[in-house]
């Protein structure tokens, strides 16, 4: 089976990306077939349409991340839209799959019900799609759903940790605080290096075909889901943060990101999104706050437990019916 992925995140260098498209890619291999061919994020599709067309392709698979809101402001989330339609004229299914969705308008709705099925990633996002009358299953993040890739033993837990968020303001503020409380920050995303910077410069300016036909990881998530592990605490803007803190077991507080996704994701496992907050309580945070959210309850274990073996469950079972239609 001929399989196009679009929206491949790894070329963001960003962990929780990469650790979310070996999954995927994984997930596909063992339920279908491994992809022959990944569309790299943030590159339109369109302009190489009749060469998509000539591929004889069988599927094709969006990979929809965060990248789906707010339509009206960003095309890139209407080009992957775009991508049912093309589906149909190829007379071939697409799935939307790992998605948080919010802000759409009308065409945006009328896209997604082209789709032949939609796995979204939190609840909120499938109450909006079932209020707005379309259909969609639900599992967690796909950077949580091989729970291989959960430390057997995190040993004892020595560091306080702080990652960055998608705004740059933000980012600042985070950092700002994990100066001031000996946190050790770092971004999620890896920098390029000059290779890596050079070549993708080149590859636009010649207007080069840019999707790859194998999927290799671009960042470290085994050593970074370490550093996460041996944490006592982190904190984060960043949604992929979450979802790795939750598959560690490590205690959090975050910072919103774009959307709602953080809240919602924690609401989903935790029942409440307390360890969610504004920028401006996290500035004041006491001594007291950050011990106690340093530490989770016997309840927040066993719940994050069950909603991880029931998440794993949930995109295993998507996967395997995933083209039984």
């Amino acid at each position: 089976m001929r399989i196009a992925l679009f929206n491949d995140t790894s070329p963001t260098l960003h962990h929780g990306c990469n650790l979310v498209m070996t999954n995927l890619t994984n997930l596909l291999a063992k339920h279908a077939s491994e992809p022959c061919l990944f569309w790299p994020v943030a590159s339109d599709w369109s302009p190489f349409e009749a060469r998509l067309r000539s591929m004889s392709l069988d599927a094709i698979v969006v990979n929809g991340e965060g990248s789906i809101h707010t339509v009206d402001s960003r095309p890139r989330a209407r080009q992957l839209l775009g991508l049912s339609r093309f589906a149909k004229e190829l007379g071939v299914p697409s799935f939307l799959v790992n998605s948080s969705l919010f802000n759409l308008d009308d065409q945006a709705f009328e896209a997604l019900n082209s789709f032949s099925k939609i796995l979204v990633r939190e609840s909120r996002s499938k109450e909006y799609l079932e209020k707005n009358g379309i259909n969609c299953e639900i599992a967690p993040d796909l950077s949580m759903v091989d729970l291989s890739f959960r430390p057997e033993a995190c040993g004892e837990r020595t560091t306080k940790l702080a990652t960055d968020s998608v705004f740059p303001s933000y980012s600042r503020e985070i950092k700002a605080f994990a100066d001031k409380h000996s946190f050790v920050f770092e971004s999620m995303q890896r920098k390029p290096t000059w290779l890596e910077k050079r070549r993708k410069k080149i590859k636009k300016s010649l207007g080069v075909f840019p999707a790859t036909r194998l999927y290799k990881p671009t960042s470290d998530f085994h050593s970074f889901l370490k550093r996460i592990g041996e944490a006592q605490l982190v904190v984060t803007g960043r949604f992929h943060t979450v979802t790795l803190c939750l598959l560690t077991s490590t205690p959090f507080i975050a910072v919103e990101s774009n959307t709602p996704k953080i809240s919602a994701l924690v609401g989903d496992c935790l029942g409440d999104d307390e360890r969610v907050v504004s920028l401006e309580r996290l500035k004041n945070l006491s001594a007291g706050d950050l011990e106690r959210l340093s530490r989770f309850s016997e309840a927040e274990h066993a719940s994050i437990n069950e909603f991880l073996y029931a998440g794993t469950n949930s995109a295993n079972s998507f996967f395997s019916r995933m083209f039984g239609f």
